[in-house]
């Protein structure tokens, strides 16, 4: 009844969800990011001799390369899309760099890219059609830590879902589908979506913030412990973060 509909209306309280890249949108306050990722990416076919040690099919691969004091982050990992068929294996390359730093962004985008498309030859993979399929880009990282909460009646969801620094810790996809999903239940249930998901990514974002340490702050040592023996090296915080992106088909 218009009566019903009346008390409704006075006991609603409206949420403006701001689900863009541009957070000033809602009022909110914005600061310029300190560090950028740099990232390559392009799908892979496997060569005719099949793939080579030491990647398997059906397990992800992560090689690492260290250059100019910053390891940088390979994922190769098994891949299936309709717009390319042919390709069974998907590469990515990042990088984190301080936004001050006064890099070159195209000198460094195209080592990676010899990064991406040699590893991928050393295992027995070739780029499918790089000119149309490989994707190069710079994007901000965002905080690491505790994420400022949304203004009241608002929730700025773009940046409470943010893991950190996308891409470079795998995810970036993880972390937004997460955040998206834990949004949309608690706002469908009355519950502070902005509260629950900056909860839920708390994990992402500090396993995040110490893979960036190692791989920028103390690169050199990473390296050498993963020489000597890399399951000691890498048992935290991956041993322990494992299950953070254990598939649950």
């Amino acid at each position: 009844s218009v009566d019903q509909m009346r008390d409704l209306e006075k006991g609603s309280k409206p949420l403006l969800v701001n689900a863009t890249v541009i957070g000033g949108l809602l009022g909110g306050k914005t600061s310029k990011p300190t560090k950028l990722v740099l990232a390559v990416q392009v799908p892979f076919i496997v060569e005719r001799s099949g793939l080579k040690t030491p990647i398997e099919s059906g397990a992800a691969f992560a090689p690492l390369v260290r250059r100019d004091g910053i390891i940088d982050v390979g994922y190769f990992t098994p891949f299936s899309d309709p717009l390319s068929p042919r390709s069974s294996w998907y590469g990515i390359i990042a990088r984190v760099v301080d936004a001050d730093s006064g890099f070159d962004k195209d000198k460094e985008l195209d080592i990676m890219t010899e990064e991406l498309f040699g590893i991928g030859k050393s295992l027995g993979l070739t780029p499918d059609d790089p000119d149309e399929t490989l994707a190069r880009a710079l994007v901000p990282a965002s905080e690491f830590g505790k994420i400022a909460p949304s203004a009241p009646g608002t929730l700025e969801l773009k940046r409470a879902y943010s893991g950190g620094a996308p891409c470079y810790y795998a995810d970036g996809m993880i972390s937004a589908t997460l955040g998206g999903v834990l949004a949309a239940d608690a706002v469908a249930t009355g519950r502070d979506p902005d509260r629950i998901v900056r909860k839920a990514l708390r994990s992402y974002r500090w396993h995040n913030r110490l893979w960036w340490i190692e791989t920028t702050k103390i690169a050199g040592l990473a390296d050498l412990l993963m020489r000597v023996h890399v399951n000691l090296a890498m048992i935290y915080p991956h041993t322990s973060s494992m299950n953070m992106w254990a598939s649950r088909a």
